[in-house]
């Protein structure tokens, strides 16, 4: 997609908004806009009718100190590391919606990602159970604290070489969670690598390398992949707080025609700055297993992860 035509979606989008916002005050006096962390249009009454567009965008400058040949493996430079447009929504009083863009491409941290546009989470959901909900479509996957919060909401610059290299990013399929007093339970079935797109291989001549397909595709049925994570919280206040998690994830993998690697970006990166992989050589793994737990306390102001 080109700049302009980006800009012209961006455009409509927040024309789209101002119409509502003024056809709908027009309409009906019981609407309310508020601009905290963003714009957000609802209905006081019982129908529960809201709608919120927000965004972020996160901007780094990093300056590598060192001899030169240090700052020839890690050059200074700067990069836009998180733009994203999202909207948000809810339809009654049991349903909600949300679709994230990102600008950047599939926020993996990888180079070639750079100057696309991609899907973030995607999903129809629905929250008429106590404690309880359930989510389709392009959702997160659970996988680890620091892997499942917001990156705006993150006491860092960059994610952990541990969570960049193994916590995944989204998958299309279907996700629940639940959560008590102390205890949350969440889980995902999915299939993984979302946001690709491929089309159908030549029958007469699969391909035996991840993407050598028709149209860059890989051959055969999507993968299945299945991630839980579980929590405790025994105490939760203003004051202090104490966490323990536990993860678990398993993807198959295609049998024939893949190329699996663990990759992950320098956990502070510039646009110039390597990427770190496993090299694991194509075809030789049929699935994968990442298992994580988690710890942390809160006093005051001060954190423990």
């Amino acid at each position: 997609m080109s700049k302009l035509n980006k800009l012209r979606l961006a455009s409509l989008a927040l024309a789209g908004l101002g119409a509502v916002a003024s056809g709908s005050a027009l309409a009906a006096p019981s609407m309310t806009v508020d601009s905290n962390g963003g714009i957000e249009l609802f209905e006081l009454d019982d129908t529960n009718y809201w709608f919120k567009l927000g965004g972020r965008l996160h901007f780094l400058n990093v300056w590598y100190d060192g001899n030169p040949i240090a700052r020839s493996k890690f050059p200074s430079g700067s990069l836009i590391s998180n733009a994203m447009l999202s909207f948000k929504g809810g339809v009654g009083n049991n349903w909600v919606y949300k679709l994230d863009v990102y600008f950047t491409g599939i926020p993996t941290g990888l180079r070639n990602d750079f100057g696309t546009s991609s899907f973030g989470e995607a999903f129809i959901a629905y929250n008429g159970c106590d404690r309880f909900w359930i989510a389709l479509g392009q959702i997160s996957v659970p996988y680890s604290m620091e892997g499942w919060a917001s990156s705006s909401d993150s006491p860092f610059i960059g994610s952990s070489l541990p969570v960049s290299a193994f916590a995944p990013y989204y998958g299309l399929g279907v996700y629940a969670e639940w959560h008590g007093d102390m205890f949350t339970a969440a889980g995902a079935v999915y299939h993984p690598s979302a946001g690709t797109f491929q089309i159908g291989d030549n029958l007469g001549n699969p391909p035996t390398v991840a993407g050598s397909g028709v149209n860059g595709s890989d051959p055969g049925s999507e993968p299945i992949g299945v991630g839980a994570r579980i929590t405790f919280s025994p105490v939760h206040n203003n004051e202090k707080a104490y966490h323990a998690g536990f993860s678990y994830r398993y993807e198959d993998l295609q049998d024939n025609a893949n190329s699996f690697n663990y990759i992950a970006p320098t956990e502070i990166s510039s646009r110039q700055a390597p990427v770190i992989f496993t090299n694991i050589p194509p075809n030789s793994a049929q699935s994968h297993r990442v298992v994580g737990g988690e710890l942390a306390a809160r006093w005051n102001e001060f954190m423990l992860a």
